[in-house]
């Protein structure tokens, strides 16, 4: 599967890990199971590794979907979501979704090239 996913409650954490070609139909699909999942009510953090990720094509149109229907399903409580996207493509996609993030204004997103850099700032 092109994106996989953990929740370690004890943490609040919910991990993302894309690999191989990315579209809007697998993006939009397996965040609707991620946040049907019981477990991610206990969620209040994001650490989401492209760093596997071949291709990534996604539309304006399916970002927004996605940031509206998780951000109901977090009955709009503080999220943090840090993105590390070490190619030049996915931190361009990355850098739009914050940017469509920081619109809607209930989860805080930040990029990064560097997971180490990722997880300082989502774990401070």
């Amino acid at each position: 599967m092109p994106i996989d996913h953990t929740i370690d409650v004890a943490r609040g954490l919910l991990r993302t890990f894309w690999s191989g070609d990315v579209s809007d139909a697998e993006f939009h699909a397996r965040y609707m199971e991620i946040v049907s999942d019981p477990n991610f009510r206990h969620v209040d953090k994001e650490l989401t590794d492209l760093s596997q990720l071949d291709s990534i094509d996604l539309t304006a149109q399916a970002m927004n979907r996605v940031i509206d229907q998780t951000s109901h399903q977090m009955d709009r409580r503080p999220f943090r979501t840090a993105i590390y996207a070490p190619s030049d493509n996915a931190f361009g996609h990355s850098r739009m979704y914050f940017a469509y993030a920081d619109q809607e204004g209930s989860e805080t997103v930040n990029v990064f090239r560097s997971l180490k850099e990722a997880e300082a700032w989502l774990f401070n």
